[in-house]
């Protein structure tokens, strides 16, 4: 199986611009296609905005405790008399709506990595993910609040506390899952769920689970993991793929148990007792109108092709064509595929259970939810 799998892809390339101290950072004009918020602009003028407010202790300790904080909600945005301040609400309302229209979201968070130099430490650097392929990736480039530039090592954790920008972080994820959902329900790929349930709710429940590996840089903070849910039902008396998709917020780091007790699979979405599980990590700004149609057509294609074979290799095969169905050529800085769960059975307790692709170990267990 391939190690990078694209789920919601393709970012841009930016034009980058040096800092103003007087007045609000600017870069040239782009063209008009380009959709995505420019991470440059937007640093160089976070950095104004804190050395006109004085701010940065402020700043570090909102974002000390957390995650990470939209930086709408950070305390220096409210200055509505800041050049600079301006200067991102700007980039942001302009790239939104843009990015909006063509199915891609953005939502500009903040966060903190502190530095392994017991010296350096006390030195802040701004910075955010470069464009293009991590692989491909040289340096870090980051500033210091007087706009020198520093080349930051890619793979090796900082010496200095940094502060990153990051346009398609959790917030961003949490959103687009919500919109590929109402997506799939549009293409008749995710049934209604009633608002009760006769005898309650049969679910499979993600009571534990360990990534080996979250694929993430240092820069890209936490990991975003997702999981996409797919089965069978019928309409008509044929063969449908059903979908769904998960946010998982709270699996941000390798090598360390989770015990989420997450319901993954609601049972009544299915017509058969057999379902699939499979986990990707969120990378990239991808056209998810344009990721979700090509999502689907691929999965009508793989249960038609399959009709006559035994339920459990048409659940099955669904799994396979989930990874199958982006073609390469979509292919830039992409979703990072990690695991998969194929068959898993209702009513079956499944314990320390490896994913086909060895990055997963979890732990899955039947759940009845009974009425009120």
């Amino acid at each position: 199986m391939r190690k990078n799998i694209l789920i919601l892809l393709l970012i841009g390339a930016f034009v980058f611009s040096a800092c103003q101290k007087e007045d609000s950072v600017n870069t040239p004009k782009k063209k008009s296609d380009d959709i995505l918020i420019n991470k440059e602009k937007v640093t160089l003028n976070i950095i104004q905005a804190v050395n006109e407010s004085g701010s940065l202790a402020q700043l570090k300790t909102e974002l000390e405790n957390t995650t990470s904080v939209r930086l709408t909600d950070i305390n220096f945005m409210k200055d509505n008399s800041s050049n600079a301040v301006k200067a991102i609400n700007d980039e942001i309302n302009e790239k939104s709506y843009l990015s909006e229209a063509k199915g891609v979201v953005q939502v500009p968070e903040l966060w903190i990595i502190e530095g392994t130099d017991p010296v350096k430490k006390n030195i802040t650097l701004f910075s955010y993910a470069p464009d293009g392929n991590e692989k491909d990736w040289e340096f870090i480039k980051a500033y210091n609040l007087d706009g020198k530039e520093f080349k930051l090592d890619v793979n090796k954790a900082p010496e200095y506390s940094v502060i990153v920008l990051e346009p398609d972080g959790q917030f961003a994820l949490k959103e687009t899952v919500k919109k590929m959902n109402q997506e799939l329900k549009t293409l008749n790929v995710q049934v209604e769920r009633p608002a009760t349930r006769a005898n309650g709710l049969e679910t499979t429940v993600l009571e534990s689970v360990h990534l080996s590996n979250d694929q993430e840089p240092w820069i890209k903070g936490g990991a975003e993991i997702y999981a996409i849910c797919t089965g069978i039902v019928e309409k008509n008396g044929q063969k449908n793929p059903q979908v769904r998709i998960i946010e998982m917020p709270y699996l941000d780091h390798d090598n360390k148990w989770y015990y989420p007790n997450q319901v993954m699979l609601f049972w009544k979405d299915y017509d058969y007792q057999a379902a699939n599980v499979q986990f990707f990590e969120h990378d990239s700004n991808y056209n998810y109108k344009k990721l979700t149609q090509i999502l689907v057509d691929g999965l009508f294609k793989i249960v038609s092709a399959a009709t006559g074979e035994p339920i459990v290799a048409i659940v099955g095969s669904i799994a396979s064509a989930v990874i199958e169905v982006i073609p390469d050529s979509f292919f830039t800085d992409d979703d990072d595929y990690v695991d998969s769960y194929y068959t898993l059975m209702k009513n079956k307790s499944y314990k320390n259970r490896r994913g086909a692709a060895q990055n997963a170990t979890a732990n899955f267990k039947p759940l009845f939810i009974p009425n009120n």
